[in-house]
């Protein structure tokens, strides 16, 4: 019995930026670059507010969102690029989520190793049943 295909096409997927040297940390009311490397801090920016700091890294950006105002920085200098109050949507905890390029490339390499298990435990049943029916 046939199992349906189980996948997703991406279309129009961009272009796949390299990965970041840093991890990106929300404390206190600052985003800090980490080198991945060793953990020294290759840059922090301070944010307008003091409150817990969500954050998205997202190929040359990193976004911050802090007491219901957002900042995007510069990922690899820490320049903030641009800031947004969001006046008349309160103060209040928010979430940031996007489909970063790296993302989409990782659930594309994940769908290509499941077809490529699938198919091989497909080969590897048929050239079993072949073996035993001989």
């Amino acid at each position: 019995m046939a199992r349906p295909e189980n996948h997703c096409e991406i279309l129009d997927m961009p272009q796949q930026s390299p990965p970041s040297p840093f991890v990106f940390v929300g404390i206190g009311s600052s985003v800090v670059a980490l080198d991945k490397q060793n953990g020294s801090i290759a840059w922090s920016a301070k944010l307008l507010s003091s409150s817990l700091v969500s954050l998205l890294h997202d190929g040359p950006h990193v976004f911050a969102v802090s007491s219901g105002e957002i900042s995007c920085f510069a990922a690899a200098t820490g320049a903030i690029l641009w800031h947004n109050p969001l006046r008349g949507y309160g103060r209040g905890f928010a979430i940031l989520a996007g489909a970063t390029s790296e993302g989409i490339a990782g659930a594309q390499a994940i769908e290509q190793t499941n077809a490529a298990a699938s198919s091989a435990a497909t080969s590897a049943i048929i050239t079993s049943t072949m073996m035993h029916s001989s």
